[in-house]
This record gives structure tokens, sequence and C-alpha cells, in this order.
């Protein structure tokens, strides 16, 4: 929630988002390679151990 006494400009709102957005969209990327590439390689060392996957 904002402060009342914050108030921003709809322009200066919309900046703020795109700047965001585009800074979650790098980590999910980031996020999206070690799910690929690190996830099955830790499952296979969990299922080894006789461990759950994840």
């Amino acid at each position: 929630m904002m402060d009342s006494s914050v108030t921003l400009e709809p322009v200066g709102v919309y900046k703020v988002f795109e700047e965001l957005s585009k800074e979650l969209d790098g980590y999910l990327t980031k996020l999206d390679n070690v799910l690929k590439s690190g996830l099955p390689t830790l499952n296979q060392m969990l299922a080894g151990k006789q461990m759950k996957e994840i």
C-alpha cells in the first residue's frame, strides 16, 4: 500500500513498472535456466541416495 503523502505522476508509475518488469524478467530467465540445467542433476543425485526428487 502506498503512503497517502506519496504521489507519483502516472507516467512515473508506468516507468517504474516497466523497470521492475524488466528486472523481474531477468530473474525469471535465470531461474528458468537453473531449473532446466541444475534440477535434473540434483534429482539424479537425490535418486542415487534414495531420496525424494524435487
